[in-house]
């Protein structure tokens, strides 16, 4: 563990900032904890984090809600074999947030090329193959442990490549015909 410097910002690239109520049973529960969010600014410039080297894969890791974002994962798994996502949802409770976030994790899988295991603490522990398919997964607010083989996978997908950049294109060539003029038919007034 290494001591921060002085003024240390939190280095995630984007920092979902809304209330998060803490978790039921908490000294703090049903209230809202307040955190000063004038500190919490996100990186300018995206963190050069090394990819994990584990036996003869690359993980690239990604902390809760960042996997959110699909061209930062794209950014970082273009090296990696295998994305890696460490979630605290216990904010959450029961509710749609946890089946959501590993619904946005399993796009992340699609987007990349890549499967993606998912290690959260109070479930919806899973492992999604490249295609998206959850292959394995934990169910929420039970005590397990998820053991799974996982094949990492190289090569780019047309996300990985081109991002968002071609999903834009097509909207925009979808959109050109109404800028264009219109020519009348004879005939009609």
């Amino acid at each position: 563990h290494t001591k921060q410097p002085p003024g240390k910002q939190d280095t995630r690239f984007d920092i979902n900032v809304m209330p998060q109520t803490a978790p039921r049973g908490s000294a703090a529960s049903n209230s809202v904890l307040l955190t000063s969010y004038a500190t919490l600014k996100p990186q300018e410039k995206p963190v050069d984090q090394p990819l994990m080297q584990v036996a003869d894969q690359r993980l690239a890791l990604n902390i809760c809600y960042e996997d959110v974002f699909g061209d930062q994962i794209r950014r970082r798994a273009g090296e990696a074999s295998i994305l890696l996502n460490l979630s605290n949802l216990a904010w959450y409770g029961d509710s749609f947030a946890q089946p959501q976030h590993l619904q946005m994790a399993r796009v992340r899988a699609i987007e990349t090329g890549r499967p993606m295991l998912r290690a959260t603490n109070t479930g919806m522990t899973a492992a999604i193959a490249p295609d998206g398919r959850v292959t394995d997964v934990l169910p929420a607010f039970e005590r397990d442990v998820l053991e799974v083989r996982v094949q990492g996978m190289t090569g780019q997908t047309p996300y990985g490549r081109w991002g968002d950049r071609l999903a834009l294109a097509l909207a925009a060539l979808m959109l050109l015909p109404m800028l264009l003029p219109r020519r009348r038919r004879a005939g009609l007034a």
